[in-house]
């Protein structure tokens, strides 16, 4: 639903979505899939090279369901994996000059050479262009439980799991490249559960009650721990190190919902009320620049350890963990909506929240 006006709804800005899981039924049913895509079937561009976007991408995943209990008690599973070998979110397809990308940043391969030179004499290992060998991949589980507790009562309950790790490519543009520490992973990690009751008291009274736990973070993981370094080269930059909005970057919340409502029809008119609450613990840690972050006019500035500028936030009493903003979000919404059913084409929708 777009911009839905009813008051049940709580944080819904702009949009809502419903997404209802399968059940399983009286018959045992069950399903495999998957697909397969490779690079080498990808397109060239416009200098007859095929872009390594990628080296192979995969899916695959299964469903099965079916009673435990005839007509009582039913289950649900499903399972999904997916692999993107290679496969990096951000920018791609900018070299240096004479590489063949499809975009060409004005640096050339025996400047970015003596760069990684001089950083390894200075005892680091800044890294090269090469994409580092990483996999975007993505795993869930889910499992669901129906139970037909009597002919007005019903229940359902629900536990899902995902993780999820996600390589990004940073700091490339059209003036700009990047040498491979300066890309990182991100880890998200989600578990929900989430239980269901559906009861019928009366011809026109009904409730429905919900509980329901969510554990979500997500962590930017540096693909090395070192300060953030830009190098001037000419009117375009080369870009190591740790990139610095991700020196420390955490993120975590633990959610309980509850909900309860009741539903009265009369005739054309049907009247809700309830109430919905929301406990939000957020912890989020955002250490940028705690590494510092150094930037060099040149490359010779670079060799002689004249940075043009440099920045560091540093944590009271050193102590990063205090940098982390650590609060509890209570929300509670009573309501009451109503519906009028004007007529075939009209609905009415009213109600306070």
């Amino acid at each position: 639903d777009v911009a839905n006006y009813d008051v049940t709804i709580s944080g819904g800005t702009g949009g809502v979505i419903n997404a209802v899981t399968k059940s399983g039924t009286n018959e045992f049913h069950g399903s495999v899939y998957g697909i397969y895509r490779d690079n080498d079937w990808s397109g060239k561009n416009q200098n007859d090279i095929r872009p390594a976007l990628f080296d192979n991408e995969q899916t695959y995943g299964a469903t099965f369901g079916g009673p435990i209990v005839k007509d009582k008690l039913f289950f649900f599973v499903n399972y999904e994996n997916y692999t993107g070998k290679d496969l990096f979110t951000g920018n791609s397809g900018f070299g240096p000059i004479g590489s063949g990308e499809s975009n060409i940043v004005g640096i050339t391969q025996d400047q970015i050479d003596r760069v990684i030179a001089l950083s390894q004499l200075k005892g680091f290992d800044p890294g090269t262009l090469a994409k580092p060998p990483l996999d975007t991949e993505s795993e869930e589980f889910g499992v669901k439980l129906d139970w037909n507790i009597t002919d007005t009562q019903r229940a359902s309950f629900r536990y899902g799991k995902t993780e999820q790790n996600t390589p990004f490519l940073q700091g490339f543009s059209n003036s700009s490249l990047a040498l491979n520490t300066y890309h990182y992973v991100r880890v998200f990690d989600l578990e929900t559960y989430t239980a269901q009751l559906f009861s019928d008291w009366t011809d026109t009274f009904s409730t429905e009650a919900k509980v329901s736990y969510r554990d979500y973070s997500a962590v930017r993981n540096p693909l090395a721990d070192l300060p953030a370094i830009a190098i001037r080269i000419g009117n375009n930059t080369l870009n190591f190190g740790t990139e610095e909005n991700t020196h420390a970057n955490v993120l975590e919340t633990q959610t309980w919902n509850a909900f309860f409502a009741g539903n009265l029809f009369l005739g054309d008119h049907t009247v809700k009320f309830g109430a919905d609450y929301e406990s939000n613990e957020v912890y989020n840690l955002f250490g940028r620049r705690v590494n510092g972050v150094y930037t060099f006019n040149s490359i010779a500035d670079y060799a002689a350890n004249q940075s043009s500028r440099y920045q560091l936030f540093y944590p009271q009493g050193g102590d990063l963990v205090a940098m982390a903003a650590v609060f509890t979000q209570g929300n509670l919404g009573p309501f009451v909506p109503g519906g009028w059913a004007v007529n075939s084409n009209l609905t009415v929708a009213y109600g306070p929240r």
